[in-house]
């Protein structure tokens, strides 16, 4: 479950409610609402009339952001969960709790991940158990690096998947996170990061950069934020006016100064 704390709008995201409450858990989205091939967040009223807007994305996804060009930001940022399940995925196996044998689509949650649309930059974080799927129902094809939060098997599940990025982009793909992450999938992974095929697509073919502070991806700064999971070392992320935290038990007060600013601060909020 993930928790969003944001300044007042008037969201036109069907998924996320409108409101003036500093703190409010959205649930896993159900289908997007299509027009043609195109998502949109528009529901007629008798103020906007029967025609619905022109949609700004031509691929089926929901979004963290209103859509209506006079309610963004200056600079376009975007964000789509993934997912938002816990480590066994919703429904769990074997369980018959009134949550894994509902029929409502919103207790079906693939395992955590987020998509990140800044402006031109396409930034892919964590790669969930569930990543291919995730991409297709999303309509993914571009990422231009992954930020990893940690190493769980629940983040890192899908990590094979990122070779299909590297055959279309036809690329290296760099890839970010803490030092104990890094050291992790190092281990785990170890052929991702050495050059064995002449071609793109046979495995993952990536570039791992250790994050030990602030770093910039084509022109765009992003801060880390660290927190603990347990004993676990985990890295939430700061994008300009938004920041992505998860499986944060413990955020110490030198990362709550680092969250100061905030307009959204997404943040899991497990019970």
């Amino acid at each position: 479950m993930l928790a969003v704390l944001q300044s007042p709008f008037v969201s036109v995201n069907k998924h996320l409610p409108s409101f003036s409450q500093k703190f409010v858990i959205p649930t896993e989205v159900e289908e997007p609402l299509l027009v043609g091939n195109s998502t949109t967040c528009w529901q007629p009223t008798p103020q906007t009339g029967p025609s619905p807007p022109h949609a700004l994305y031509t691929r089926p996804r929901t979004r963290a952001f209103p859509d209506e060009q006079e309610t963004a930001p200056p600079q376009m940022l975007t964000l789509t969960f993934l997912g938002t399940g816990t480590s066994n995925g919703v429904p769990m196996i074997g369980c018959d709790c009134d949550v894994c044998t509902s029929s409502d689509p919103k207790d079906f949650r693939n395992r955590t991940s987020a998509y990140l649309v800044w402006d031109n930059l396409h930034l892919l974080i964590d790669t969930a158990t569930e990543l291919r799927l995730q991409a297709l129902n999303f309509g993914i094809r571009e990422v231009d690096a992954v930020l990893f939060t940690h190493a769980h098997a629940d983040h890192t599940g899908g990590f094979d998947e990122l070779r299909r990025f590297n055959e279309l982009a036809q690329a290296h793909l760099p890839v970010y996170a803490g030092p104990d992450t890094a050291a992790n999938l190092r281990e785990r992974f170890a052929y991702a990061f050495e050059d064995v095929f002449p071609f793109y697509g046979g495995k993952p073919d990536l570039i791992l950069h250790e994050v030990r502070g602030s770093f910039e991806i084509a022109g765009k700064t992003i801060v880390p934020v660290p927190v603990t999971h347990g004993r676990t070392n985990v890295l939430g992320y700061r994008f300009g006016p938004l920041a992505y935290v998860t499986d944060a038990k413990l955020v110490p007060e030198s990362s709550v100064e680092l969250l100061k600013g905030v307009d959204t601060l997404i943040i899991n909020a497990l019970r």
